[in-house]
């Protein structure tokens, strides 16, 4: 149903590259490029000021570097600077539900990991397994995709507070402190409880005492969907400010220019 995986620095741009479908030439047999268009991108948009007050969207890669630069990062090649969550829809779930339930499974990851720390939200439904039909002499003469599940990809920078005195930073970069034992332990039955899914836990979940009831699941469902409208107006308020920014810079540059204008006018009064 959901597995997790741990990723170098050096790796963080394939599998961006990777979820976004940027990589040219790809020669994995699995993807369909006709598909690509059913993909969903849930990435939450991110921006700076541009040199004159305009805003600039980031890109993902972007984003995660900058990310990486406001934490405390061990200087050695193997330190997982990125891990990523791959979240498989149950069949359960009617197609005409699957982006409700993505959009809660992204929210739950968001708000478990931190919003500031979600580098790429992608759903992909364009992958499958080939399948090679083969003659008599063993010859390859036709291939065909058999289409698995729909799933999410949710990557994320693994931030840990960090209480040394030493460094100037607040929090660190580190997965061991992230994805412990407890947190993997209880991930399948609260994303269940997030996403009102009793599907979600697996029968491996449920024999580890982590299943839910349904009617136990639709008692949160209310708080849930406040709690997701909560987060929408954070991300809303947050979009208002750069809005804000970009008006005040923009009012400030005009201010400027008509206070120039006036000087260059007075003095020729003057002559």
């Amino acid at each position: 149903m959901a597995s997790v995986k741990k990723f170098t620095h050096a790796a963080a741009l394939n599998q961006i590259r990777h979820n976004n479908r940027e990589i040219k030439n790809n020669s994995n047999e699995d993807i369909d490029p006709e598909r690509k268009k059913y993909n969903l991108n849930l990435t939450p948009e991110r921006y700076k000021e541009g040199p004159n007050g305009e805003l600039i969207k980031l890109s993902e890669w972007e984003y995660y570097q900058q990310r990486k630069e406001e934490l405390y990062c061990y200087n050695r090649a193997d330190v997982k600077t990125l891990c990523g969550w791959i979240v498989t829809a149950p069949k359960e779930v009617a197609d005409e539900d699957l982006r409700d339930f993505f959009e809660k499974t992204a929210l739950f990851l968001e708000n478990r990991y931190g919003l500031n720390n979600t580098i790429s939200v992608v759903v992909h439904q364009d992958e499958g397994v080939v399948q090679k039909i083969r003659d008599e002499n063993g010859n390859v003469v036709e291939k065909k995709i058999i289409y698995g599940r729909a799933h999410l990809h949710f990557l994320f920078t693994p931030a840990a507070p960090d209480n040394n005195p030493k460094h100037v930073q607040t929090e660190k970069i580190n997965a061991h402190d992230v994805l412990t034992r407890a947190d993997l332990r209880s991930f399948h039955s609260d994303l269940a409880e997030a996403t009102g899914c009793p599907y979600v836990i697996n029968g491996k979940t449920k024999a580890q005492g982590g299943n839910r009831t349904v009617s136990y699941l639709k008692l949160h469902e209310k708080n849930r969907e406040i709690e997701r409208l909560e987060h929408e107006l954070a991300r809303t308020k947050e979009r208002v400010k750069e809005l804000e920014r970009q008006l005040n810079r923009q009012v400030e540059l005009k201010t400027d220019r008509w206070s120039s204008d006036r000087n260059v006018e007075r003095t020729y009064e003057r002559w």
